[in-house]
């Protein structure tokens, strides 16, 4: 069995953006939780947060993040 390919194109876009929102100050919420999901689907799960996500993010929002995904997998 074959792992699906990480898609790093997109990767590199969504590191970007995030970058781009953050230096700019327009990071938010909805924001921040879109852009952490895309790069779920973009790593196919199976890397880890990148560094301008980790240090974007409002404790509440990792608090959501993780209560979701809690969910997800119960």
């Amino acid at each position: 069995m074959t792992l699906p390919e990480i898609n790093w194109d997109h990767i590199s876009s969504i590191i970007a953006r995030a970058e781009e929102a953050y230096q700019s100050g327009k990071m938010d919420r909805q924001t921040w939780l879109a852009l952490v999901k895309e790069f779920d689907i973009a790593s196919q799960g199976r890397l880890g947060m990148p560094g301008i996500l980790g240090r974007s993010g409002e404790t509440e929002w990792f608090e959501e993040l993780h209560k979701a995904r809690s969910r997800r997998v119960a």
